[in-house]
């Protein structure tokens, strides 16, 4: 959730004008009234403004601007939005107007000009809080996708204390129609003997008929009226001025000379602009998804639909009313409870829903949903036994798998309750899902909306992996209901507080419903592959970023997953009871507020009597630190064990030497440990306790643990307790060996074999053995042994146990320069030694774990059911099995894999089956599994992405020709984000050795792809261009050939700020 952010021009902007992204008051303004005193000059050279001889018009115009600008004559407040068919007369007079407009854009002198920054980032350190309130918001939306009508009224006032500026509003892309200021103020009556309501009011019609405002229609004029009266014969004309205008960056200024001078005074903004959904394939603010009407608005997508502070610390309460045909939309939502419906008095064709909602909450937040929807639903009673209808919402012919959704939001409330206390805050929750959607989904206040890949379930077609990513998600959007929506952001780089946090709720909230070890192994697993490498490599930043360009890659897998590292951490150091003490102070002390992380620390510190100064130091920090533990030593006559720990942390970033200075900060770091008996192999307690959690805050500390009768074998970093990379030079293979089998800690298992694996594959990379080697170390085969024979493990953990590093993985640890080539066959080669040492013991649990089919089909069903979390447990174990039996890559790995996906009864084995044939040299079995399920596929878009990215991700020598004609495919839709990342970016990111294929034609593939991609959706060609940042990691020819590439696209003509972003980062590394 994720849109972008671009710095502004700045010349033309007036004194004090609000920009969310570069936040710089200039010294003078150019709006300033004392600018017109002066004698006005038509030469361009010499002023801000060209001032045209008329007593009624004035123009300006001024670098930045995209219109001259005018005020006509006020109209009544109800006849304000009715003028639209008269402007399209004059469309071309407009642009000749804006032409004219850009040709007098001239020099002005110092005192005049507002300097731009330096850079483009956006910086934390500058940020201002908002001049302006909204108090409320009215928004009227005529929806079409051809073209929607919106209008809006906010009704806002100026913070007290803060000086007279200007009123900037954020737009982008909008046809504006017609802006109006209206407020009301005493006026001292001529006679001396009191005073009189005097309403003054400006308006600005858009487009401009001439550049020269010598029409009638368009001059420039300010009223005021007395007693509010909307007569026009009873207004008094104040002396012309200019005053409203739309600025080339898409923004509305209004100069300050038309807002109320008195704090607090409060006037009202009307706006009414038009959109174009269905030419908006950003899929940021509104837009067209297979006929369906919807917003997608974080970070910046609210601006796309009208002007507005675009930015989450301005919270408001929304009223909204939507208007639509009633055959294409007879389902209308947005946020809140519906108040008002009914069928539209003006037009017998049109229906009408109006949408109050009672609490505050920022643009971003702000949702519509329209078109031809079904739903399930259910009453969810609450703790107090109140009740909520839920409803799901899909287009009619997926109404049928909306069930698993609705079974995962009424566990999502239910755990929100009981793990967190807190509880929902109104009478409504809809989730909508489309098609056509950036990211998984995104949280709108009561109304959320979804990526049907992530809502969508059925048991012939959905993955078991897909059934809890559902769950996973359905609850992280819920769970934003509060840290998010209820408590948002002071600022973007802020993003972590909601995010962060809501991943560490989502996490606990999984772990209560499945295998909670086996849940914290794969969130851990996730962190060391993928968030480290992003840690080490040109796009590591802060958990809270010092700056950014983009506002749109910040959504980061360090921003959520190390950032919900931390809040773990917050609970580790606190303890269980402190931790959720300081919580609730925090969502009820901010609730309604936009807060910072600072916040956050503040209310743990509250809640526990702890300084956590040094603690925050996380979330300023960039990269990875480093932990060793070392001087093991045992005094058998004390009874003392003791060793010591030494971190080394990542260099500190530019703010924090700004904050603290030169000298070295170090981390506050949590270290979780156990102890194991070395002579019985069995966990001991230590001072009545299974763990003990060590506080590492210098550079070397010291620990000593007493009353010890023997020397034990020191587990550290039980369940990954701190986002470090430990090393224990002295910790041996049989030490890892007693680990595996001993500790009670499910990470400590699976992260001592992972070393292990580590150890064996880094060998065979250096040494770049294709064929087997005969030979795995003794304590591996325990470790296997153990896994396979010992000790009935969940299978679900055995089958994490046995799986492999990734490639994402044995990349931070492989030699340099990289050979991914070297990489994937060292990972195939240990395959096939497991296999070769063990092939009994696998063949026989491969067995195992499959269920003969009955000749009953409801008792088959049951038995192979899709929505049986146990029934997950042995088909992921099963998965991984058939990696195995099928190692050796032969013609009979072919066949068993074939049979594997024709006797498969659910989409899990079906997939686990393709994703091994279309890697294996043996086209016949390969393409009749391929063509099977593409019959099957046929028209559904969630089968159909899988069968494209089955195929995006096979390491065979034609992939890159099978993508150009995949894209040609009449099923391939280049412009839905969900079919673009299953062919691009798997190829990109889940397919290195055809990717980074030797000759460049990777490269040259994912140029031509970027390239297009850039101009219909920059969001999606920035995250698939990342698969280039580690291109200075390979030999020197594929970086020879990465960087041609990385310039050529640096040097296209309208790369989108988000693109660029990557690419400059990756050019820079």
């Amino acid at each position: 959730m994720r849109v972008v952010t671009e710095s502004r021009p700045q010349s033309g902007r007036c004194l004090g004008s609000i920009d969310p992204d570069i936040r710089v008051t200039p010294q003078v303004d150019s709006c300033s009234t004392d600018r017109l005193k002066r004698k006005p000059s038509l030469s361009p050279s010499r002023g801000c403004y060209r001032v045209f001889l008329s007593i009624f018009a004035t123009v300006c115009v001024t670098r930045g601007m995209q219109h001259a600008f005018f005020c006509s004559n006020a109209d009544t407040p109800e006849a304000q939005f009715k003028n639209a068919a008269v402007h399209e007369q004059r469309a071309r007079a407009a642009e000749k107007a804006a032409s004219v407009a850009t040709e007098i854009s001239v020099e002005r002198g110092d005192e005049h000009v507002q300097k731009k920054k330096s850079s483009s980032f956006y910086s934390r350190e500058n940020y201002k809080p908002p001049d302006f309130v909204i108090e409320s918001v009215y928004l009227d939306f005529d929806l079409d996708e051809t073209e929607t009508r919106v209008k809006a009224a906010l009704t806002m006032y100026r913070k007290p204390g803060r000086p007279v500026v200007n009123l900037v509003l954020d737009g982008d892309g909008l046809i504006a129609e017609k802006v109006s200021v209206s407020y009301e103020r005493e006026n001292a009556n001529e006679a001396g003997n009191g005073s009189k309501k005097v309403s003054v009011e400006a308006t600005q019609t858009f487009p401009l008929s001439s550049p020269d405002a010598g029409n009638q229609e368009t001059r420039q004029a300010y009223f005021r009226s007395e007693n509010g009266s909307s007569s026009p014969s009873d207004k008094e004309m104040i002396s012309p001025r200019p005053g409203i205008a739309v600025e080339k960056s898409g923004s509305l200024l209004i100069c300050k000379d038309i807002l109320p001078s008195e704090s607090e005074q409060r006037f009202v903004v009307k706006t009414q602009v038009r959109i174009r959904p269905q030419d908006n394939s950003r899929l940021s603010g509104l837009y067209v998804s297979d006929g369906v009407l919807v917003t997608h608005n974080e970070a910046q997508g609210f601006r796309r639909i009208t002007f507005f502070l675009d930015r989450p610390d301005v919270m408001t309460q929304w009223r909204v009313r939507l208007t639509a045909r009633k055959q294409d939309y007879p389902v209308l939502l947005s946020n809140g409870e519906l108040v008002e419906s009914g069928d539209d008095p003006t037009d017998p064709e049109k229906h009408f829903s109006v949408f109050s909602d009672p609490h505050k909450k920022p643009s971003y937040l702000f949702a519509l949903v329209a078109g031809k929807l079904h739903s399930v639903g259910h009453d969810y009673e609450k703790r107090d036994k109140s009740l909520v209808k839920v409803s799901v919402w899909s287009t009619p012919e997926n109404v049928a798998k909306l069930s698993w959704a609705l079974q995962s939001i009424i566990r999502a409330m239910k755990g929100d309750e009981i793990l967190f206390g807190r509880d929902y805050d109104s009478d409504v929750f809809h989730i909508v899902c489309v098609n056509g959607f950036n990211a998984g989904a995104m949280e709108n206040k009561g109304l959320n909306i979804f990526n049907c890949d992530s809502l969508l379930a059925d048991p012939t077609t959905t993955t078991d992996e897909e059934y809890r990513r559902i769950l996973r998600v359905v609850a992280h959007e819920y769970f934003h209901n509060w840290s998010g929506n209820r408590v948002t952001l002071r600022d973007w780089t802020e993003l972590t507080l909601k995010e962060g946090l809501t991943v560490y709720r989502e996490q606990e909230f999984m772990g209560s419903q499945y295998s909670s070890g086996v849940a914290r192994v794969e969130d851990a697993r996730l962190v060391l592959s993928q968030q480290f490498r992003e840690d080490s490599g040109p796009l590591a930043h802060p958990v809270r970023p010092d700056h950014y360009a983009s506002v749109d890659n910040l959504y980061s897998v360090t921003v959520y997953k190390k950032g919900a590292e931390i809040f773990r951490m917050y609970a580790t150091l606190l303890g269980p009871s402190a931790f959720r003490k300081g919580l609730n102070l925090y969502f009820s002390r901010y609730d309604g507020q936009a807060a910072t992380c600072e916040n956050f620390r503040s209310a743990m510190e509250e809640a526990s009597g702890r300084n956590l100064s040094q603690f925050f130091l996380w979330y300023t920090r960039e990269g990875t630190p480093e932990v060793e533990i070392t001087g093991f030593t045992f005094d058998k006559t004390r009874k003392q064990f003791s060793f010591t720990v030494t971190q080394k942390p990542p260099p500190m970033s530019d703010y924090e030497i700004r904050m603290y200075g030169q000298k070295a900060q170090f981390l506050h770091i949590p270290i979780r440990v156990s102890f194991i008996n070395r002579r019985t192999k069995k966990p001991e307690l230590y001072m009545g306790q299974r763990t003990t959690v060590l506080e590492l805050r210098g550079e070397t500390q010291t620990f000593t643990f007493t009353d010890m009768e023997e020397e034990p074998l020191v587990a550290p970093l039980q369940s990954f307790s701190a986002p470090v990379k430990l090393t224990v030079p002295s910790q041996t293979e049989e030490d890892l060996a007693i680990l595996i089998g001993a500790s009670f800690d499910p990470f400590t298992r699976w992260n001592a074999f992972q070393f292990l694996a580590l150890q064996i594959l880094k060998e065979r990379m250096a040494t770049k053995k294709k064929e087997t080697s005969g030979v795995l170390s003794p304590a591996f085969q325990q470790g296997l042994h153990f896994a396979l024979r010992d000790m009935p493990l969940s299978p679900a953990f055995t089958a994490l146990l046995l799986t492999l590093p990734s490639y994402s993985r044995l990349e931070q640890d492989a030699p340099r320069p990289l050979d991914p080539d070297a990489i994937i066959s060292a990972r195939r080669s240990l395959l096939r030694d497991i296999y070769y040492f063990h092939r009994n013991a696998l063949d026989e649990a491969y067995v195992a774990t499959t269920i003969p089919k009955v000749d009953d089909r409801e008792r088959d069903r049951q038995l192979e059911s899709a929505e049986d979390p146990e029934q997950w447990q042995r088909r992921a174990l099963r998965s991984i099995l058939l990696e195995y039996v099928t190692a050796n890559r032969d013609e009979r790995s072919a066949k068993l894999a074939l049979k594997h996906f024709k006797d498969a009864r659910v989409m899990t084995d079906k997939i686990a089956a393709l994703h091994v044939l279309v890697d294996l040299p043996f086209n016949k079995e390969r393409e009749e599994a391929l063509h099977l399920f593409y019959e099957e596929a046929r028209g559904n878009p969630q089968l159909l992405t899988k069968w494209f990215a089955l195929q995006a991700r096979s390491s065979l020598p034609e992939t890159l020709d099978r993508i150009r004609e995949l894209e040609k495919h009449p099923e391939y839709k280049p412009l839905v984000p969900n079919f673009v990342r299953a062919l691009y970016s798997t190829f990109m990111h889940g397919n290195p050795s055809v990717f980074h294929r030797r000759d460049g034609a990777g490269y040259e593939l994912a140029f031509v792809f970027l390239q297009s991609m850039d101009r219909i959706n920059p969001r999606t060609a920035s995250r698939a261009a990342t698969a280039f940042l580690s291109w200075k990691k390979y030999d020197k020819e594929r970086q020879g050939r990465a960087r041609s590439v990385l310039e050529r696209l640096a040097n296209l003509p309208g790369i989108s700020n988000d693109l660029k972003d990557v690419v400059d980062r990756a050019l820079a590394a």
